[in-house]
């Protein structure tokens, strides 16, 4: 994520770099992701699976700020349109893998450079249909359930494709490393490159709803719990 001069808060005053609060936040996740297993840069695309969702809206957005060109899935037409506002070039829906076809035409036949998939099972081999040669297939979630039979020719077969499964304990696991993500975190907020928007607030007296709407994948963004002091 570029750095923008004259704006960077100090972030140790807000979150210590040992509060558990900032090492889980879903922004770290998406931060690491891009930046460090990604690595992508200007020039590149991408593809992002539930682009609607906490990490996949931050991906989106991450994404476009380092000039990479964004492909988005989703579940609905209402949330293929939350990627669009975000800065997605392209936003689909999974349409029962269909979406790998429709990459490959807008990319001429040669497929995204990265994807990042949280969905899992019913995505994951679409989206190495979905990428270039050699290119990176992130799984970082199975919304939909493991894939438990996958076999490594697979990836051979799919274009010398590179599979990983990170998590994010080992991309904190140092208090310079969680000070360089807040650092960018926090910069990127001031300077309002980075949205972090609430799709939702409940209290204690709806909060069974605010269950339901996320068991029922119609949550939208991040939802607030007000707690009254």
């Amino acid at each position: 994520m570029p750095n923008m001069p004259g704006c960077r808060p100090d972030s140790r005053s807000v979150f210590p770099t040992t509060s558990p609060t900032i090492r889980r936040r879903p922004v770290c996740t998406a931060h690491y992701l891009l930046n460090d297993v990604a690595r992508l840069h200007a020039g590149q695309a991408c593809l992002v699976h539930a682009a609607s969702g906490n990490i996949g809206q931050l991906l989106v957005q991450m994404a476009k700020a380092a000039g990479v060109t964004v492909f988005a899935t989703g579940s609905s037409p209402e949330k293929c349109a939350v990627a669009r506002r975000l800065g997605a070039d392209h936003a689909m829906l999974y349409d029962h893998g269909r979406f790998a076809d429709t990459i490959r035409e807008a990319t001429q036949g040669r497929g995204v450079d990265v994807v990042f998939d949280s969905v899992g099972k019913a995505t994951l081999r679409d989206s190495f249909r979905a990428t270039r040669k050699r290119g990176l297939v992130i799984n970082y979630g199975n919304v939909s359930g493991s894939v438990d039979d996958l076999d490594p020719m697979e990836l051979g077969e799919g274009g010398s494709l590179f599979l990983t499964r990170p998590r994010l304990a080992d991309q904190m696991s140092d208090p310079d490393t969680v000070q360089r993500r807040a650092d960018d975190i926090f910069t990127a907020l001031a300077s309002r490159q980075l949205h972090m928007p609430i799709a939702s607030r409940y209290d204690f007296g709806t909060v069974e709803l605010a269950h339901a709407m996320i068991e029922q994948r119609q949550q939208i963004g991040k939802s607030v719990l007000s707690v009254a002091g």
